[in-house]
């Protein structure tokens, strides 16, 4: 599939993200040359936060739209709500997060695990990334279990290959490191283990649950309506790995590993997090349009 054939809403979110990604590594360029970080910062602040909110609006609708393409009693309608119900949790905690976010302005998009040690956080800015992070990660597991049984039931079962294990041995890896590092920061600070705390532990498991998920159903679904359907969980699957990538940069950040200042590049893994979130119900919902015009079975879809 080339460009020119891909689905318009896949084009429309590529030359989005592609143009703001320029926009910013402008601004990160002149950070570089400068030393200083005012063009980067509020490129973070405000582009970066309109981009990540105005993506999440457009998953929501697309998610919504696919779900509502399924007819009653579809075997993959009722995942298809849970996933739109994930989307819309990402759009209003992506919406609190950053109205409530510390400092003046918009801060940026960060999905955060386990707060960082030196970063204050207000209550309402904690429960926009619970909703954007692990409340939306939550509904999102058990609508790709229903798509697989879906699946099952049609004799569709997918076989992960090298370069999937291979992802998920480095996920592995990483949220091992990032999950102890919490245990010890939370141990030697005596920190409370309030909701949100208890929530954030609970990412980097689902995130490896979620990973090996999307995978599955992308090696399930390769050949289904024209590829469309491999390519939506695809675009899920390189969400999730993607996000395993930024939770990697900011817990470098976070404990130590890393000096603060280079967590302003990391943040740039959260804008393709985002395209990638709203690309996957973009090729769910070409393939039902396709169907619909006869241009695909429906049993493709």
């Amino acid at each position: 599939m080339t460009w020119r054939t891909q689905p318009a809403a896949v084009r429309w979110i590529g030359g989005v993200t592609a143009s703001h990604l320029l926009a910013g590594g402008i601004a990160l360029a002149v950070w570089v040359a400068t030393g200083s970080l005012l063009w980067i910062l509020n490129y973070l602040r405000y582009a970066g936060a309109a981009f990540v909110v105005g993506l999440a609006l457009a998953e929501a609708l697309l998610s919504v739209r696919a779900f509502l393409g399924f007819s009653r009693g579809d075997a993959l309608r009722p995942a298809w709500l849970l996933i739109s119900v994930a989307a819309s949790a990402r759009l209003v905690g992506f919406v609190l997060a950053e109205i409530f976010s510390p400092g003046p302005g918009l801060t940026g998009p960060r999905f955060i695990a386990q707060p960082a040690p030196w970063l204050p956080l207000s209550t309402l800015h904690r429960a926009g990334l619970a909703l954007a992070g692990p409340v939306a990660l939550l509904l999102l597991s058990p609508a790709l279990a229903l798509v697989g049984r879906a699946y099952d039931r049609h004799g569709l079962s997918g076989e992960l290959r090298v370069t999937d294990w291979l992802a998920l041995g480095v996920a592995s890896f990483l949220m091992v490191n990032d999950t102890w590092d919490g245990i010890r920061w939370t141990l030697a600070r005596e920190a409370p283990l309030d909701l949100y705390r208890a929530l954030g532990f609970v990412v980097d498991p689902l995130l490896l649950v979620l990973l090996f998920q999307a995978l599955t159903l992308r090696r399930a679904a390769q050949t289904m309506a024209g590829g469309l359907i491999g390519r939506c969980w695809s675009a899920y699957s390189a969400a999730v790995f993607l996000t395993v990538l930024g939770c990697l940069g900011q817990w470098a950040v976070n404990y130590g590993y890393l000096p603060r200042p280079v967590v302003i590049p990391t943040w740039f893994v959260w804008f393709l997090v985002s395209a990638a979130f709203a690309m996957g119900p973009a090729y769910q919902l070409e393939a039902l349009h396709r169907v619909r015009r006869g241009l695909l079975p429906s049993s493709g879809t």
